[in-house]
């Protein structure tokens, strides 16, 4: 799943940003938003057991519509309330 479950690992360890993504072949800035997507729905490491990539992928990516019910903010800063509101 996107390396996530190995971010989340790595970063339980203690490794710094840097560490992981050179470890991963990632850039800093795609770890980090992988990181800020995980701790939204509170997950850590180790995940629950049980939970599949496609879980793991809906928690990480919610539909677009979820994230309006929800009134959570984009992540990019790009989605506005009016934009839910012509999604809707």
């Amino acid at each position: 799943m996107r390396k996530i479950r190995d971010i989340l690992r790595l970063s339980a360890e203690g490794l710094s940003t840097r560490q992981m993504a050179a470890s991963l072949a990632i850039g800093r800035t795609t770890l980090r938003g992988y990181l800020d997507r995980a701790d939204e729905p509170g997950l850590s490491w180790p995940l629950p057991p049980g939970l599949s990539d496609t879980d793991l992928e809906r928690q990480i990516y919610p539909p677009l519509r979820a994230m309006c019910q929800t009134g959570r903010p984009s992540l990019t800063g790009r989605m506005s309330t009016a934009s839910c509101a012509a999604r809707a």
